[in-house]
């Protein structure tokens, strides 16, 4: 009897004081044990991104594009709510001329951070390319609303009134780069196509020459300059300057292959030759 009541007794409940310490006790071995792998969780994913993410970037930086997508796809299959992730798919689809998938990543990354200047101007590019231009300016007035001092923005602009035909407009707009001191090709080529619209062909060469004084390896103002050089009958100019333009970009099939073809038919392909895309 003693004992029977001896076990009853230690069946009985703790005292509040005790349970209340056994309860803080085993709630605080359970976060020890819980915690580090949450953290682990959350952190593994994270790094697993950026590793991703900086691999993509090198083999971009490399020319390896191929490459570069795998590893950019693993960035947004870890996080496909990554606008850089889209974003850098978006750049690599378009050196690898899939404007397609090029036009679905872009608009991914500008929809999921409507603030993500780059990738706006890259995906206005991508819509100029593709002559949607009321779409463009749209991104591109939402640039220059928030910078009206952006450069990419304000050489964007200019193409869509030169698209438009508002030829004043965009030489307003151009020759006001140039005072700011800003030199990229597409001012030159657009300055030079304005030219050639208006029959002087003179003015169109002075402003490619003056691209190549500040930029003498891109390969498109050398194929303007080919371009002049056939409107002026001057073959040997255009063929000289085309095989500057192949040095420059020996992997561009289609102008290795005009230096190969007959001689006597050079001023036919030479007329052909300067319009394929690098």
């Amino acid at each position: 009897m003693p004992t029977h009541f001896m076990i009853k007794k230690q069946a009985l409940p703790m005292n509040r004081a005790n349970q209340k310490r056994w309860i803080i006790a085993l709630c605080a071995a359970l976060f020890l044990a819980v915690f580090p792998l949450t953290l682990a969780g959350l952190t593994y994913p994270h790094g697993e991104k950026l590793k991703c993410f900086n691999k993509g970037e090198a083999l971009f930086q490399k020319g390896r594009y191929a490459r570069a997508t795998l590893a950019f796809e693993k960035v947004v299959q870890i996080d496909p709510h990554y606008p850089p992730g889209h974003f850098k798919l978006g750049k690599t689809a378009m050196k690898m001329k899939d404007y397609m998938t090029a036009y679905t990543h872009l608009s991914r990354a500008v929809n999921l951070d409507p603030g993500f200047v780059e990738a706006r101007i890259e995906f206005s590019r991508l819509l100029l390319a593709g002559r949607a231009i009321e779409q463009a300016d749209e991104h591109i007035q939402y640039i220059l609303k928030s910078d009206p001092s952006n450069v990419d923005g304000r050489i964007l602009k200019a193409s869509v009134c030169f698209l438009r035909k508002e030829i004043w407009a965009c030489e307003k707009m151009l020759f006001s780069l140039l005072e700011d001191n800003q030199f990229s090709p597409d001012i030159f080529i657009m300055l030079a196509a304005i030219s050639r619209q208006q029959q002087d062909p003179f003015a169109a060469e002075v402003y490619i020459k003056k691209g190549l004084e500040k930029h003498p390896e891109n390969v498109t103002l050398i194929l303007n300059l080919v371009r002049l050089d056939v409107d002026k009958k001057d073959y040997i100019a255009a063929a000289a300057n085309l095989k500057r333009a192949v040095s420059l970009k020996p992997e561009h099939t289609g102008l290795k292959q005009a230096l190969k073809d007959d001689p006597k038919n050079g001023p036919a392909w030479l007329q052909l030759q300067w319009q394929k895309p690098i």
